[in-house]
């Protein structure tokens, strides 16, 4: 998951999220010396306009709110984007005091200069009781309705089109799998102690163990850069020596190569948004469950797995169908970010902007994508007359992108 997606996260946690975003991913992106002073300086503003909403001291709330605005507009340290993001919590902040001093145009010209900025969580904008004084002006739900139409992922999936289903497959690549005796894999298996960590359990609970570990193992950074090397045992010890942590990319990169060491069929997929502006996808693994006969996803980002209501594990391509009908989808209780909870409400919101289209490597091998792309190519499977900005293999045929693994 990318900053972004943390963004959105904690949009309910508004008085405090300069912090957050300045403690994780953003402070990659810039040299030591200027981040540790722009973070350093951001902290203090927001810890200072915390304590102004507080003690309700609305003046000093926007003269900090300002500040952060100037700080973000002057920093050369901070990309345009990082900078958008700060701005525009910023203004939401300033139509937030506003709307409570009563003051209607200037909130409203505030919160219309956040969502010029980015601002995307009209829920939390409409529930918001520091907003309550701007709640029926018509021009407020004119914005409302414009983020609802852009930002209600679930409907803008059920909008995306039925697979056609219709094009020939047999000029596009079989997927393949490497065979669990090759001995890059027999090495990971053997120096990681694999069977352990999987256990004597049935074919589920080793799934989900091995999941579970990489998930503890090596903890979620959605900002951070790719190292060079992108092999489980180099990503391991990346995190090792560095203290660090990696993207859900790298996380299912992991997990795939293990799934492949114990003889499973798996695969990771990247889940993809319809805005092609949405820099926030997601990477998850798909695993071939021959006790069920059918994909299962397992999620290492999140150690989160997706059900129907009656505890049965779904694949990826069952739940994007069952939410497209809207059917009832469970998240696993045990999923968590980091350790935090992960909220099911807002985990279905994400992974239903995400599962518009979907990417995954022809092959399925060790050592992927170090170097650059996958050798072989990836497959694209795309909905009704949705054109993807990258289509090495293109399919809407979901019956070859998710067929049975020979």
């Amino acid at each position: 998951m990318s900053l972004k997606a943390t963004i959105k996260t904690i949009h309910k946690m508004r008085k405090t999220i300069l912090t957050v975003i300045l403690s994780m991913s953003v402070i990659l992106c810039f040299a030591q010396d200027a981040k540790e002073q722009i973070v350093t300086a951001l902290q203090r503003q927001q810890e200072e306009l915390t304590k102004a909403f507080k003690d309700k001291d609305y003046r000093k709330g926007e003269r900090l709110c300002r500040t952060m605005i100037n700080m973000a507009d002057t920093s050369k340290a901070l990309s345009q984007w990082h900078k958008s993001a700060i701005k525009n919590n910023a203004y939401y902040n300033m139509a937030c005091i506003y709307s409570l001093n009563g003051q209607k145009e200037c909130a409203i010209n505030a919160f219309k200069n956040a969502v010029e900025l980015g601002y995307s969580n009209y829920k939390h904008a409409l529930a918001d009781p520091d907003l309550k004084n701007i709640h029926g002006e018509e021009i407020f739900r004119k914005m409302i309705r414009s983020l609802e139409e852009k930002y209600d992922y679930l409907s803008i999936l059920k909008k995306s089109g039925k697979y056609k289903g219709d094009e020939k497959t047999a000029e596009l690549p079989a997927f393949t799998y490497l065979a669990q005796d090759d001995p890059r894999l027999v090495n990971l298996r053997n120096t990681l102690n694999l069977d352990s960590i999987a256990g004597n359990g049935d074919e589920i609970s080793q799934i989900k163990n091995l999941c579970l570990w990489v998930h503890n193992t090596m903890r979620h950074d959605g900002g951070s850069m790719n190292p060079e090397g992108k092999n489980a045992l180099a990503l391991l010890e990346v995190c090792r020596e560095e203290n660090r942590g990696v993207n859900c990319r790298m996380l299912a990169t992991a997990l795939n190569e293990c799934y492949l060491a114990m003889g499973f069929k798996s695969r990771f997929v990247t889940c993809m948004p319809q805005d092609k502006n949405d820099q926030d996808c997601h990477v998850v693994n798909i695993v071939w469950s021959r006790t069920l006969g059918k994909w299962i996803m397992a999620d290492p980002s999140f150690y989160a797995f997706f059900t129907d209501k009656k505890g049965n594990l779904l694949g990826i391509d069952e739940a994007r169908a069952m939410l497209v009908e809207g059917k009832a989808v469970r998240l696993n209780p045990e999923a968590n970010w980091n350790g935090k909870k992960r909220d099911e409400a807002y985990h279905l919101d994400y992974m239903s902007k995400n599962f518009y289209w979907f990417s995954c490597p022809v092959a399925s091998t060790y050592d992927c994508e170090t170097g650059g792309m996958a050798e072989d190519g990836y497959v694209i499977l795309a909905p009704g007359d949705f054109k993807p900005w990258s289509n090495d293999y293109l399919t809407r045929n979901p019956d070859y992108f998710w067929a049975r693994p020979e």
